[in-house]
């Protein structure tokens, strides 16, 4: 079983900029893109980005065609559509009908929702997907593997124990992603 300790968290994220090509392009948008799109100060393409990193950052390995099918259902909203529905889900406090507003969008389901959100809030959502899933359920922090369609449930129970570590690390959850991430290529691809 893995052990996310404070000690092995903080390890691991250290390692991510070792070892991560897009890090610089994700530290960026890190900084940039919570303000930016909170005050609506963003272009079509910097939303565009967020659908594509959930994709991309996986380099090749993410299915091309769901991959292109996803990238262009998303270039078909209304950027309007967008701004507002951006707009409304920094407004709200439940993450359900956060996660609701961004899934109403074409393109966006619960994965690409949640990387929205942690774009949006760095420090209190952490995006999910098949690895950082698999490293929270190999440290007993889940109770069952990586949902085929992960629900909106099933996505703020992931978040929940994300945050409990961060909150246990004393860290925000882009660093607890950073940590689950390279964990998985550690402990679990290997």
């Amino acid at each position: 079983m893995i052990e996310l300790s404070t000690e092995q968290i903080t390890e691991a994220a250290d390692t991510y900029a070792d070892t991560e090509p897009l890090v610089d392009v994700e530290e960026e948008h890190i900084r940039m893109l919570p303000k930016t799109l909170k005050d609506q100060d963003i272009g079509k393409r910097d939303v565009e980005w967020i659908v594509q990193w959930y994709y991309r950052r996986y380099l090749g390995q993410y299915p091309g065609q769901q991959r292109q099918k996803a990238e262009e259902a998303f270039r078909q909203n209304d950027f309007n559509d967008v701004l507002i529905a951006l707009d409304e889900t920094t407004q709200q406090t439940s993450v359900v009908d956060k996660m609701q507003l961004l899934t109403d969008l074409s393109g966006v389901d619960v994965p690409v929702a949640s990387a929205f959100l942690q774009f949006l809030d760095p420090d209190a959502y952490l995006v999910t997907g098949p690895r950082t899933w698999a490293v929270l359920h190999a440290a007993g922090e889940l109770s069952k593997g990586y949902p085929n369609s992960p629900s909106v449930i099933e996505y703020n129970q992931y978040l929940k124990r994300g945050q409990a570590i961060a909150s246990q690390c004393e860290c925000d959850c882009w660093t607890v992603y950073k940590a689950l991430w390279q964990i998985w290529k550690q402990e679990i691809q290997s």
